[in-house]
């Protein structure tokens, strides 16, 4: 689902929600770059080191605008998650659901097999800026 920047980071936030689950960037590599590959691949190595691994879901996501320019484009949403942890040792869940928004910024490139996440800005909602 690479053909459009919003499919392309709907298919992003699939692979990577996987990734994080299973502490294996590499199943999502078809969807973002190698600057992204960087930050996914640190926050798995991350998790791996704290004996977690992620559970996310995607619960809501809407979609603000998407503008394209050329081999660039930036899809703006507000993502709504839920997420735990699990324990890597035990397979039980550490931790307690959280519900968290996010405004969201995904810059894609494209590529000759579609558009890419090359980089992601996420601010919590109700937050400012850091």
């Amino acid at each position: 689902m690479l053909k459009r920047p919003e499919s392309a980071v709907y298919s992003y936030i699939l692979w990577i929600s996987y990734a994080y689950r299973i502490l294996n960037s590499d199943v999502a590599t078809a969807t973002f770059s190698p600057y992204e590959e960087v930050r996914v691949s640190s926050y798995v190595e991350y998790n791996r080191e704290q004996g977690r691994a992620l559970d996310q879901r995607l619960v809501g996501q809407k979609l603000k605008s998407v503008r394209s320019k050329g081999a660039t484009s930036t899809v703006a949403s507000l993502d709504s998650w839920k997420y735990r942890y699990i324990d890597i040792n035990t397979g039980v869940y550490s931790s307690p659901v959280h519900d968290v928004s996010y405004d969201t910024t995904y810059t894609l490139v494209k590529g000759a097999k579609g558009w890419v996440v090359d980089s992601v800005a996420a601010t919590p909602r109700g937050s400012a800026p850091q």
